[in-house]
């Protein structure tokens, strides 16, 4: 399990924000122009330039085209006897009559004009050979259209997959066949917001839609605002036949650690426990008992991820548990060390971690299907694992609690716990003020405080976490000046993709700075 910034968002979201047509419906209505432009200087000498100069010459055709009514822009990137294939429209032959529709069907309204956008993410491009030499490259994916209406919003009118044939010419890359297919039915998503959670999964259909193009089996979502639950919303399949619904019992990984370190904040709120005591007063592991570092480490080290050990000792080379820095030294994030923290506060407390919490978090939250331990009276509600190809992950029930891992709990219930740190959670103002303030820097635009990732944006910090396991793919976000937030939690490996149109969609230019800052 690790932590967004460090894995999840780093490996997964590739291409998502630097696909240029990705952000072209705020681009303004243009008349045409007489000018061209070459799409294409010489080769690409790689797969990726060779996406590059796809999306590039796809960009000239619909963001500058279609979008924005550049006609000069489409001219140098349509064959002389292109065709397109629409499954509801039928089939436009022919450059001329492929202008003669755009100019008189789409370009004669800029009030009510149509707009189109791709979905960056979905696009799979593929290049083609003639013994061994570049000749053409193959596109597919998905792509929206959407309306202006009176009021200057946007109004999702269509979704469809599409396939192209992209030929390589000694101008660059020219369309000649395009096939534009499985268009969901207009009249049954409109009038529909753009929105994603509004708009974009307003229908069953439109939602599995999404879903089944990344092989993610069940999503739920918690919108936060001014620090109350908004919305809960699933979809998609918990298991191969049931439904997911807002009592789904998701396991989300990592997301245990902040109510592992509220319940310990709680401790320390009431007077049962230190933030600068040594844990080895209490608990230490035989495998440091000669470790120097050992009698350093306090539950502030713990909750800043500045411990000094590995996240599990499994994943090292020799299997066993060891520093790797100093404590304080950096941030260096440790399942470890929330593991030593648990072993150290029920050795004091003589009370288990599931009790505390428990007490100190879940029933003033509010948290009525939150647990550490694995729910055997009701597995029925527990999403099952899949990987990114929609097979089941093989997964073993744990039987205790773990500080670090395996919180299970529903997207309401953890909603109900980031209103609970908005509205103070039973902490004094200094206290609940530390937990929030950057302790140890753990990127360039990311500091860590007790328990949260923070989050440097223009408009204040966001405290962020993340949950990552086979199956398991959990994110929480808290705006604690506003009480704004989301949770997203789903039971695919391939759930990531669509996190990025989320937060693209729901939080406008604030979803393009979490994801800049997640180095994406």
């Amino acid at each position: 399990m690790m932590p967004l910034s460090r894995v999840s968002f780093a490996v997964v979201l590739l291409c998502v924000i630097g696909c240029v047509s990705s952000r072209i419906l705020n681009t303004a209505y243009a008349e045409p122009e007489s000018s061209s432009q070459t799409v294409l200087f010489e080769r690409p000498r790689s797969l990726p330039e060779l996406e590059d100069q796809i999306f590039a010459a796809d960009s000239k055709l619909f963001s500058e085209g279609f979008n924005q009514c550049r006609i000069s822009s489409i001219e140098g990137v349509l064959e002389q006897d292109v065709v397109l294939i629409h499954d509801q429209i039928g089939p436009t032959i022919g450059r001329e009559n492929f202008i003669a529709e755009l100019r008189n069907n789409v370009c004669t309204n800029a009030s009510n004009k149509p707009l189109r956008r791709l979905q960056a993410d979905s696009v799979i491009i593929k290049p083609l050979y003639n013994n061994g030499v570049l000749y053409g490259a193959l596109q597919s994916g998905n792509h929206e259209f959407f309306v202006r209406t009176p009021d200057n919003e946007l109004a999702l009118t269509n979704r469809a997959r599409f396939f192209s044939f992209w030929r390589l010419s000694d101008t660059g890359w020219m369309l000649q066949r395009s096939y534009s297919y499985d268009h969901l039915n207009p009249d049954e998503n409109h009038p529909i917001d753009a929105d994603v959670l509004e708009g974009g999964f307003g229908t069953i259909a439109a939602t599995e839609y999404m879903l089944e193009a990344h092989n993610v089996k069940a999503q739920s979502v918690t919108i936060l605002k001014d620090g109350s639950i908004a919305e809960v919303r699933s979809f998609g399949y918990q298991n191969e036949t049931t439904r997911a619904s807002v009592d789904t019992l998701y396991n989300v990984a990592s997301l245990a650690k902040p109510v592992t370190a509220l319940t310990v904040l709680k401790l320390v709120e009431r007077g049962d426990w230190d933030l600068d005591t040594p844990l080895s007063v209490y608990d230490l592991d035989t495998e440091l008992v000669t470790a120097p570092q050992a009698q350093q480490v306090t539950t502030w080290h713990i909750l800043t991820h500045s411990s000094g050990l590995p996240n599990w000792r499994y994943l090292t080379d020799e299997g066993k548990l060891a520093f790797i820095s100093d404590p304080g030294e950096k941030w260096e994030y440790s399942g470890e060390g929330f593991e030593w923290l648990r072993r150290a506060v029920e050795a004091k407390t003589g009370r288990s971690l599931e009790a505390l919490a428990k007490e100190l978090v879940f029933e003033p939250a509010g948290m009525t299907s939150t647990s550490y331990l694995y729910p055997d009276k009701e597995e029925y509600r527990l999403a099952h694992r899949y990987d990114e190809n929609g097979r089941a992950h093989k997964t073993t029930p744990h039987n205790s609690a773990n500080a670090a891992a395996n919180l299970i709990t529903t997207a309401g219930d953890y909603g109900r716990f980031l209103a609970y740190i908005y509205a103070g959670a039973g902490l004094r103002e200094p206290l609940k003020q530390h937990m929030i303030t950057p302790q140890i820097k753990q990127s360039a635009k990311m500091d860590f405080g007790l328990g949260w990732s923070i989050l440097n944006l223009e408009d204040g910090i966001v405290l962020q976490h993340s949950g990552s396991d086979p199956g398991v793919r959990s994110l929480a976000l808290l705006w604690p000046q506003t009480g704004d937030g989301i949770v997203l939690m789903s039971n695919s490996d391939g759930a990531i993709p669509t996190w990025q149109l989320i937060l693209t969609e729901h939080f406008g230019d604030k979803g393009w700075e979490i994801l800049k800052a997640n180095g994406r």
